[in-house]
């Protein structure tokens, strides 16, 4: 290389001038190599929180999740239960649930009803029912544009032979 270009490359310390034509900047280069060791450190620090957050930093977050839902009432055994679920949403309500057995049934039957809490009347309902089974899950429904007010679902599930019955409210939800 020619000596004035050494000497610009110098001044800007360029890092392809060679330590042993410049003593004294081991320690800059030295520095330079601490610094962006710290910050790569510290950027995976960052990344490692965000991906490793804890669970229970959501809890006290309310979902709207149907699954999340937890019943106010619930009746069953332990070969029979079942589950309600509602959630809103801007032009009607979905409701559904299932029922489940810990062993097969000749027959089960699953009905959802969707009560308005004011009046107790059933708005709408779905059911399904199926031979020598041990899970029945209704097709899922909507209350297209109901009035506003409080509603529930309320699920109940039957079984013949054996003969088992179990019951689910749903949390309220006000439309």
């Amino acid at each position: 290389m020619y000596p004035e270009a050494i000497g610009l490359l110098d001044v800007i310390r360029d890092s392809r001038c060679d330590l042993l034509l410049f003593p004294g900047d081991e320690k800059e280069v030295l520095n330079m190599k601490t610094e962006h060791g710290l910050g790569f450190a510290l950027a995976t620090l960052l990344l490692a929180s965000l991906v490793f957050v804890p669970a229970s930093a959501n809890d006290g977050i309310l979902s709207s999740d149907p699954v999340l839902s937890i019943g106010i009432d619930r009746s069953g055994d332990d070969f029979l239960n079942c589950y309600a679920y509602l959630s809103g949403e801007p032009n009607w309500i979905r409701y559904g649930g299932w029922g489940r057995a810990s062993g097969t049934a000749y027959h089960m039957e699953v009905v959802v009803k969707l009560i308005d809490k004011r009046t107790g009347q059933k708005v709408q309902q779905t059911a399904y029912s199926l031979y020598n089974t041990n899970y029945v899950e209704p097709q899922e429904n909507l209350a297209s544009h109901p009035p506003s007010g409080t509603y529930y679902a309320f699920a109940t599930a039957e079984t013949i032979n054996p003969n088992h019955y179990a019951t689910y409210r749903s949390n309220d939800l006000i439309y």
